[in-house]
């Protein structure tokens, strides 16, 4: 699933792993945890590995998505 959306957003995976903030990264790699945890119901830490992130950037991320939906 990962590297199925890292090919259509044209982003590399290796890119998205290092954690790196350019330009379209951060948003792929949130989307990309969200479907992660909420279709496949993967825990934060095993996305986070799988994304190459801290755990708590995992929870950041779905605490500003979840605010960013409550607006």
């Amino acid at each position: 699933m990962v590297k199925e959306e890292c090919r259509k957003e044209k982003v590399s995976f290796e890119e998205l792993r290092i954690g790196s903030r350019r330009g379209e990264i951060p948003r792929v790699r949130s989307e990309t945890a969200e479907r992660l945890i909420r279709e496949l119901g993967m825990s934060l830490a095993g996305v986070a590995r799988l994304l190459g992130v801290a755990t708590s950037a995992i929870s950041k991320i779905l605490q500003r998505i979840a605010e960013e939906r409550w607006e």
